[in-house]
């Protein structure tokens, strides 16, 4: 399976002989709003300890991240499970973090091409690469 892959990467790197920096690897992954904490310091003979912490079960985000193949990163993109999206969730976020929402708060094909023309690891003309 993967031999088939790097034979093919490396069949479309002779034909097109694409710079490094310019070969992106891109993945995202989901990350809860609310962090469960690992140790919790209680006054002794303290009972329900638990309840210290927050209640508060949480979102998932959805955060895409792109580094290219000289190990430079781009600032990541946020995806929020809401139906509108508004500047202030990500304000005193990351410098240059791009950030959309939608109900499901999974990336959609939209969202990553928007993403990677943003960031410019997408080319905007198809045409460019061919």
């Amino acid at each position: 399976m993967f031999g088939n892959f790097f034979d093919n990467l490396a069949s479309i790197l002779d034909l097109h002989h694409f710079e490094p920096q310019i070969i992106y690897n891109v993945d995202e992954t989901s990350c809860t709003t609310v962090q469960k904490p690992t140790k919790v310091f209680a006054k002794k003979g303290v009972k329900h300890v638990g309840s210290i912490t927050s209640q508060e079960r949480g979102t998932l985000v959805t955060v895409c991240l792109a580094v290219n193949a000289m190990g430079n990163s781009v600032p990541p993109m946020l995806v929020f499970p809401l139906s509108k999206y508004h500047d202030h969730f990500i304000k005193d976020g990351l410098p240059g973090c791009h950030a959309t929402a939608n109900k499901s708060g999974w990336m959609k094909e939209d969202d990553f091409v928007a993403y990677a023309q943003f960031r410019n690891i997408l080319p905007n003309n198809e045409n460019e690469y061919e």
